[in-house]
């Protein structure tokens, strides 16, 4: 092979190089040559991005909580495939403030081959996009909805066969959507739910439980009307008979998370997990916000917002997160799970200070050491300068 010495180099081969090359792409056809590639077409079901969705039929559960069927607005398409457990995030346009929201799919898999996918959504008081949702959809309406994402799924390499779901309110949407793929066939597995809200009144879905449960054994259902605690865990363990091991899906409100957090050690040994599986066999799905824990800061920073060559200033409360402050600012920022999962609204933080709660930082080694960090579960603690990526 012939050594070059890096002085000797004449710069101007390089660009007869760049224009043979291009002039092997004018004479090349624009298309794929031979067959389609199976898997690049697999690729484009499985994963399409956002597309436009019909509001089919609203389903009213109870005055604080609807359903809504989705169905594709090109009729020649169907829904992405997706796994029990995973979620699709709404994008909201309110009054040119750009929203994403992430809601988990309370239909079956087998359902998205029907053609549909159904997602259910709680009011909250002073909630901007649960407000907007049930002030401005209605049957017919033209909604845009991402691919599904998230990892709240079963796993057979990873996951016991056995799986305790501890459901917390509207928790139960991705649990309600793991037990009817077990009813179908579609997932080998048995799943004891406990499903915690506030009364018999709030156990919105409990006639669709009941029919799943008369239709399989491996699907049972205990209500908690309150708070659920270990032992309501450590007893449903028993609906295993003699199981090897367990793995136990969370998702809730924040506060069910920070009490399994706390009780972790307490419920590992009591189903008797050793320590360093904890993350393999306890789970969780949050789509809650992270709540500042650290020191005294001020109570207001200043903001410097970068998207491609437009600047935004802004003076934003140091109590919500980033991912917040942003939104309340008309920035068009991405998001997705809204919990320091998915990497989606990943940003670049260029100058200031911000705290992270180690139990919702997801972020990567490099992006830690090169000031990367996801904007839904980080806080500024001094005046910052931030550099957002554009939604397409």
């Amino acid at each position: 092979m012939t050594e070059y010495e890096f002085k000797t180099l004449n710069p101007m081969r390089f660009m007869e190089i760049v224009q043979e090359r291009e002039k092997c792409f004018a004479e090349a056809s624009g298309g794929l040559e031979g067959n389609k590639w199976q898997s690049n077409e697999l690729a484009k079901l499985l994963h399409p991005g956002d597309r436009n969705m019909v509001v089919s039929k609203v389903i009213e559960h109870s005055r604080d909580c609807r359903s809504f069927i989705l169905t594709m607005e090109d009729q020649t398409q169907k829904p992405a495939f997706f796994s029990a457990g995973q979620y699709v995030c709404v994008r909201l346009d309110i009054n040119g403030n750009i929203l994403s929201r992430p809601y988990s799919i309370s239909s079956s898999p087998k359902e998205s081959l029907a053609g549909y996918y159904r997602i259910s959504v709680k009011k909250y008081n002073q909630g901007l996009a649960t407000e907007y949702i049930y002030n401005n959809w209605k049957e017919g309406s033209i909604v845009k909805v991402s691919e599904p994402m998230g990892f709240f799924t079963y796993e057979p390499l990873r996951d016991s066969k056995n799986i305790i779901g501890v459901a917390g309110g509207m928790g139960i949407t991705p649990l309600l959507s793991m037990a009817k793929a077990i009813c179908e066939g579609t997932q080998r597995h048995k799943l004891t739910i406990l499903y915690g809200c506030s009364g018999e009144h709030a156990a919105v879905f409990k006639d669709e439980l009941e029919e799943i449960c008369s239709r399989t054994s491996d699907v049972q259902v205990r209500y908690v009307y309150g708070n659920i605690t270990v032992d309501d865990i450590v007893n449903a363990r028993c609906s295993f008979c003699d199981a090897e091991d367990v793995s136990v899906f969370v998702c809730g409100p924040g506060g069910l998370y920070q009490y399994i957090e706390s009780q972790s050690e307490q419920i590992l040994d009591k189903l008797n997990i050793e320590e360093y599986k904890k993350h393999k066999y306890i789970r969780f799905e949050s789509f809650a916000e992270s709540r500042k824990t650290c020191g005294e800061m001020p109570e207001y920073v200043n903001f410097t917002v970068k998207i491609r060559d437009k600047v935004m200033n802004f003076k934003a409360r140091t109590d919500v997160t980033i991912l917040r402050s942003l939104e309340e600012n008309a920035v068009p920022a991405l998001s997705g799970c809204r919990g320091g999962q998915c990497g989606y609204c990943r940003s670049k933080l260029l100058s200031g200070d911000v705290y992270i709660p180690e139990k919702t930082d997801g972020r990567r080694l490099a992006d830690s050491k090169y000031s990367y960090l996801h904007p839904c579960c980080s806080f500024p603690i001094t005046d910052i300068e931030l550099e957002v990526p554009s939604i397409k």
